[in-house]
């Protein structure tokens, strides 16, 4: 077997001092600035095979100035109909750097635009105008050049989202990607633009709630069972603690847990202005035929790790190899308010072995295949989150006994995207 996607890290280097960036966490793990040429050469036996190689990670791939050497090199070597893109902040880039990038074999160019305007503190649609600018008028030079922009939507960009995006329009861009933010630090948690209680989860709770007040009761009699369940005190007679156990034996039947904290507490009209929104940019971008990954506003339940299903591989500054964004640095995320120390996943590193074996190792196989049954918890939803299993650096397993920290990602729950 052979991976299909490939997403190099050739950049720990950033122009830009973005605060919600995980580059900005000092923590010892990146301490290499930019992957050299002939380290990249030695993925040369992977190339044949790819659908798509994207230079993205962490750092700002324009700074490494090997990058068209390293794009001539892939290109010279993979399928026809094949993609070459990169994930950048666009502010680098010059007609002369497009040029040369795109007659190397680049074909697709993804800017990062998060507000109207702004410095260096965040991207802005003012400082990547120019780049727009230059790949607009390029494109009728090259008729397979596309283009278009990654958003992380936060609560500080929602009021300027539709107008971002009618400014993006300006440029014809191809498609356009929004991920919500992972929270790098506490001060962040108050940005997001989601609930972390799963969709499947919500509809039982919403469900029985309604239940719950067609019957004359309130939340606070639920919160009242819990107490006394709790403390070992409740009557099993009550309509309310029959009500209460109906709901949780409902999730039980699916394989969920309910926060019932949590789920009382969602900002529902906040929510429905987000999902509103996002409504309205799939209406535009589908009327303007402009291709488009849009988040949910829940993790969904029916959970897909699209790394894993488009045979993804990943590969850090340093070579080493893993499976998927989630796991390619150590970093500190707040998803939920609650602080998850991640530990990269590392299955081998190429300056030491050949990728294609690093793929096919026995590790990395049963990474995959574990992944893909989709048997672990949703972390999120879970009363006792995040436990001691799930919560430290250093995972062994969660409660479910699986040897994978799956279940307290959310990218798999369609929360996160980017461009693989």
């Amino acid at each position: 077997m052979k991976p299909e996607r490939l997403i190099v890290e050739i950049s720990n280097e950033c122009n830009f001092e973005c605060q919600m960036c995980f580059l900005m966490q000092k923590n010892g793990s990146r301490q290499k600035s930019f992957m050299d040429l002939n380290e990249f050469l030695k993925m040369a036996d992977l190339l044949p095979h790819l659908e798509s190689l994207v230079f993205s990670g962490f750092g700002e791939p324009l700074l490494n100035p090997e990058i068209y050497e390293m794009v001539r090199f892939a290109k010279s070597r993979m399928q026809v109909n094949s993609n070459i893109s990169i994930q950048t902040n666009g502010y680098l880039l010059t007609e002369e750097k497009a040029i040369a990038l795109i007659e190397s074999g680049l074909s697709n160019f993804c800017i990062s635009v998060d507000r109207l305007a702004g410095g260096f503190q965040f991207h802005s649609l003012n400082n990547a105008e120019k780049s727009f600018q230059i790949l607009s008028k390029l494109k009728e030079q090259f008729k397979n050049l596309t283009y278009g922009a990654e958003i992380v939507l936060t609560k500080d960009n929602l009021s300027e989202l539709l107008e971002i995006l009618q400014g993006l329009l300006s440029f014809k861009i191809d498609f356009l990607i929004i991920s919500h933010l992972i929270p790098s630090s506490q001060s962040l948690v108050s940005k997001v633009a989601y609930d972390t209680n799963n969709d499947a989860s919500v509809r039982i709770f919403e469900k029985w709630s309604k239940i719950l007040y067609e019957k004359g009761y309130s939340f606070e009699d639920w919160l009242d069972v819990a107490k006394k369940k709790a403390a070992e005190n409740v009557d099993y007679n009550l309509e309310t603690h029959n009500l209460y156990k109906s709901m949780y034996e409902d999730a039980e039947s699916i394989g969920l847990t309910l926060n019932l904290k949590k789920l009382m507490e969602m900002d529902n009209e906040f929510l429905n202005t987000v999902e509103s929104l996002l409504y309205r940019v799939k209406e535009i971008c589908s009327q303007n035929k402009i291709k488009f990954k849009i988040p949910a506003i829940h993790p969904r339940s029916n959970r897909k790790c699209e790394f894993i299903e488009n045979n993804c591989m990943f590969v850090s500054v340093d070579g080493d190899v893993s499976p998927c964004f989630f796991l390619w640095h150590n970093f500190e995320c707040f998803i939920g308010n609650l602080h998850k120390k991640v530990k990269k996943v590392s299955f081998g590193n190429i300056n030491l072995e050949k990728p294609i074996d690093i793929y096919n190792g026995d590790p990395y196989k049963k990474f995959r295949e574990t992944v893909t049954k989709y048997e672990y918890p949703y972390c999120y939803d879970c009363n006792f989150a995040l436990c001691d299993l799930m919560e430290l650096e250093n995972f062994i397993y969660d409660c479910y006994s699986n040897e994978i920290p799956c279940g307290a990602c959310l990218w798999c729950g369609d929360l996160f995207n980017c461009v693989i």
